[in-house]
């Protein structure tokens, strides 16, 4: 039987949740429960899936010294196909922004290493990107010297967030010429590198008491950091509300909490499959459910609402999807018995 990790698994199909709650638009007339819902929790996905991914990469590397290269062919692969399926989008995208036909090569070129032609894509570049970055900057400079890197480029990115607290300072010019060129901090420059270094320090030290003694007590002062945090974020809101410092400690508690294994005959990541495809194809699904409530009814339909349809249609055409290939494999055997 297999070693796996069922509550970490979880745990990522339920960040994939959050992942689609954040690409529907406004979640509550409450201001501060939108805040919570948006700005707080669904800002913890990607961070998460970050570190999970550098923890497992660190994982393979240690038996596989050459593993970056298996890895990048993996992710690439996936990312090109998926930038074929959304270049429509993209190209949409391009037209409403009356980008001329001259730049749109160069804009195209442009999505596909930095945003993404789609807004879930971003993640591919900023990934492995990152992920070769601190690879290299350990065997160099190790934990200490790449993590004092890391949080300083995070501090930088986070003027984003930050923005309303320095809108008079001198760094605001800078800081809108950079928003100009490059839309967002939230990149594998400024934003990922902590949290894949993360994920590899967790891989190499999880083991220690450190991570294993008083978990409830470090859960609650995390969970303050974070309340702390959004407070000064939600009466003075910038620009974007990704970076959030208190999410460093909150996923160095949480990760080892969830890394449980278990020896069991299901499928190994099973729920962790099934949130990787939620998460690969929902823009599709909720950017159709949009257009269709806009088109016929004259609405625009977000919040809750957009969230359930996008999950039940979503997970209806990946249940279509898999009875399909199941069908593919049989058919070949029913025509040798013939």
């Amino acid at each position: 039987m297999k070693k796996t990790y069922p509550y970490l698994s979880l745990a990522q199909l339920l960040a994939s949740l959050l992942v689609i709650l954040v690409h529907c638009g406004r979640l509550s007339e409450i201001p501060w429960l939108h805040f919570l819902l948006k700005s707080i929790f669904c800002r913890m996905a990607v961070p998460f899936f970050l570190v999970i991914n550098g923890f497992f990469y660190r994982q393979r590397q240690k038996t596989q010294p050459d593993y970056w290269y298996v890895f990048f062919r993996q992710q690439y692969k996936t990312y090109r196909y998926l930038s074929w399926v959304y270049l429509p989008y993209g190209l949409f995208i391009l037209y409403e922004r009356q980008v001329s036909l001259l730049l749109l090569p160069f804009a195209i070129v442009w999505g596909l290493l930095f945003l993404g032609v789609c807004y879930h894509l971003w993640n591919f570049p900023a990934l492995l990107f990152a992920t070769r970055l601190t690879e290299k900057l350990l065997q160099h400079i190790g934990y200490l010297g790449s993590f004092a890197l890391f949080l300083t480029l995070y501090a930088i990115g986070s003027y984003e967030t930050y923005s309303a607290y320095f809108s008079h300072s001198a760094v605001e010019p800078v800081y809108q010429l950079y928003k100009s060129v490059f839309f967002t901090t939230r990149n594998g420059l400024f934003f990922a590198p902590i949290f894949i270094w993360l994920g590899f320090f967790l891989q190499d030290n999880y083991q220690k008491p450190f991570f294993k003694q008083q978990l409830p007590l470090k859960l609650f002062f995390s969970g303050l950091f974070v309340s702390g945090e959004g407070w000064l974020i939600y009466h003075n809101q910038g620009d974007d509300k990704n970076f959030l410092f208190s999410l460093i400690p909150l996923l160095l508690i949480v990760v080892p909490c969830l890394l449980k294994p278990q020896l069991t005959r299901l499928p190994d990541q099973k729920f962790r499959a099934i949130g990787k495809e939620l998460f690969f194809w929902h823009p599709a699904v909720l950017e159709l459910i949009k257009i269709s409530f806009l088109t016929s009814r004259g609405i625009v339909i977000q919040g809750l609402p957009l969230f359930i349809l996008t999950v039940f249609f979503t997970g209806t055409l990946l249940y279509l999807k898999k009875l399909r290939q199941q069908f593919d494999v049989q058919k070949p055997k029913k025509a040798l018995l013939k």
